[in-house]
């Protein structure tokens, strides 16, 4: 399919064709789909938010958005509800059944403490035999305390770290003891380090007292006075700004993207919480900025900026799933957002952080190409990744400061969603555009016909094949109510639908 999109660029015009290369990314813009190749794409059904569409663009129906939105085996969808305001109505987790009613919740305690944002992940606790949901919490911490561990008092002092919760969703949750069901706790409070106060200690008595003169002795543990993206120097609130985490089930590891930090971790979660609030907890691995733990001031201004730092505001991370292409190798949306010097943009990473035994390779010491195209120069663990680069060697076109995700599908390609200006594209491994959709969906849930400057916060995309057994039965249901005939060859056809 070949089309003309008209791009208003500040004062002038440009017609850019649109068929085998990727529409560029434009304020007004038509809304739908953009491209369609029937040979490349995946076939199935994108869930954009509360909305899911077929590959032609069609509404099949909507239901409530939830933040980070999953679906289970169940035909459950588990999912982020925000509340009307932070110290009133806190956040939940929610479980909403098929016919839309809510099975389970789990609500944020307080605002000091706990307090859910961003991510979530339904996992198999094997311990347990049963699932259980890993989420991102946010708890403060006073001056007093943060001063005590080291933290600068001429930064900000008091503020607020990320933590990772599990919880039992078997238990109902009691009003009474709000965490009386969660079952395991890792916070970055418990595994920071600084060179600045020699007597800094954590409650624990934990000493937070590094190496000055080598701190890569201190790789499993985050400086607390290192330079954050938007906040500055050292710790404040919302310190690490976590947005995305996953699970590896094999290896029973959790991994973290925080924005703040600009970075990716690594912890275990087969320890006890009493382990992984000590040593034991410190990180596993972590990717993407070694300004962070540097040796000197010199080694940091040549990692810094486009040096060797691979991470910008990054969001999405997580583990490919067993039995897709790329499996067990780290993916994520890599947004661009503080990258100095380069056209601002936005790409999508595949890194393979392992020896050929499955051991940690650290970032550094894996060794890094200089300037390849325009990504900078790249870490020899990137085996794969995707800008606007691969069509336009001005790297337009493609970029979102802020959210944004990713997805491997079944067949190899991978789905993008940007999140600025709701931009969904599907690219095969070898950076052929399968599919692209403008998403017509504002956050209020309104469907307009064309793109506009208030809709630059549009959620992201997953996509399900029509066999699926988790979407197989909502599907049948949202057919037989709305009176739509299913499009032949991308609907399973023998479901009766």
């Amino acid at each position: 399919m070949k089309r003309i999109v008209l791009l208003l660029i500040t004062t002038f015009m440009l017609l850019i064709p649109v068929g085998s290369v990727m529409a560029v990314h434009i304020i007004y813009s038509p809304t739908g789909v953009m491209h369609y190749d029937k040979d490349l794409a995946f076939h199935g059904y994108t869930f954009i938010g509360g909305n899911v569409i077929d590959m032609e663009g069609n509404l099949i129906f909507s239901r409530e958005t939830l933040g980070g939105g999953v679906i289970l085996q169940s035909g459950q969808s588990v999912g982020l509800r925000m509340g009307k305001d932070k110290k009133n109505d806190p956040p939940s987790i929610v479980g909403v059944d098929i016919d839309g009613d809510t099975a389970w919740q789990w609500k944020s305690p307080a605002v000091e403490t706990h307090y859910l944002h961003h991510d979530f992940e339904v996992i198999w606790n094997k311990k347990l035999k049963k699932h259980t949901v890993i989420a991102v919490a946010r708890h403060n911490i006073s001056k007093e305390e943060a001063v005590a561990a080291g933290s600068d008092p001429d930064n900000r002092g008091s503020g607020s770290a990320d933590a990772i919760i599990e919880i039992d969703i078997s238990i109902p949750q009691d009003p009474n003891n709000p965490t009386n069901n969660v079952i395991w706790q890792w916070r970055f409070w418990d595994h920071i380090v600084q060179y600045y106060k020699k007597d800094g200690k954590l409650p624990s008595g934990r000493s937070t007292f590094g190496n000055s003169k080598n701190p890569e002795d201190d790789y499993g543990r985050l400086d607390v006075n290192v330079d954050t993206n938007q906040k500055g120097s050292g710790f404040t609130n919302d310190w690490n700004h976590v947005n995305g985490i996953g699970y590896h089930p094999e290896r029973d590891e959790i991994i973290m993207s925080a924005r703040e930090n600009s970075e990716l971790f690594v912890i275990d979660h087969s320890l006890t919480t009493k382990e992984a609030a000590g040593p034991k907890g410190d990180f596993t691995y972590r990717w993407g900025n070694p300004y962070n733990y540097s040796k000197l001031k010199e080694d940091r201004a040549n990692l810094r900026g486009n040096g060797k730092q691979q991470t910008f505001g990054q969001h999405r991370v997580y583990w490919i799933e067993k039995g897709l292409p790329g499996a067990g190798e780290i993916l994520f949306f890599e947004n661009g957002s503080y990258r100095p010097q380069f056209t601002a943009h936005s790409a999508i990473y595949q890194v393979n952080p392992y020896d050929k035994d499955g051991n940690y390779v650290r970032e550094k010491d894996a060794g890094y190409t200089d300037s390849r195209g325009s990504y900078g120069n790249m870490s020899n663990q990137i085996t794969w990744a995707w800008s606007a680069s691969e069509f336009d060697k001005f790297n337009n076109g493609f970029y979102s400061s802020h959210g944004s995700s990713c997805q491997r599908l079944p067949n190899g390609n991978t789905l993008i969603s940007c999140s600025e200006g709701g931009h969904l594209i599907e690219v095969t491994m070898d950076k052929k555009v399968a599919w692209e959709y403008i998403s017509p969906f504002t956050r209020g849930g309104k469907m307009v016909d064309r793109l506009t400057p208030e809709m630059q916060n549009s959620s992201g995309g997953s996509r399900y094949a029509p066999d699926d057994p988790r979407v197989a039965e909502t599907l049948k249901r949202a057919y037989k109510k709305s009176g739509i005939k299913p499009a032949p060859g991308y609907v399973d056809e023998g479901g009766g639908y």
